[in-house]
């Protein structure tokens, strides 16, 4: 599942401007994620279909000014978010 925010920063709203969260459900964060891979509770077809997703919205935003972070503190759901690079 992905979202579409409206801003960059917090408040501050861009309409022409989408930054891009991916959500895994089913999973706390990635350390768990990862171990459910390992544990072939994940199948390959599913775990590379994640990663091609990953890949297609960073390349949407921008490579080169994109940061893609693991970001769970704003709830319990294995989640990335693309932000501007720092």
């Amino acid at each position: 599942m992905k979202t579409v925010c409206d801003s960059v920063k917090p408040g501050e709203v861009q309409p022409f401007f989408k930054k891009m969260k991916v959500f895994v459900h089913g999973f706390r964060d990635f350390s768990e994620y990862m171990a459910a891979v390992q544990a072939r509770k994940v199948s390959k077809k599913n775990n590379r279909a994640l990663w091609n997703t990953l890949l297609v919205h960073w390349q949407d935003v921008g490579v080169n000014a994109y940061d893609m972070i693991n970001h769970n503190l704003d709830v319990p759901i294995f989640h990335v978010k693309f932000e501007e690079h720092a």
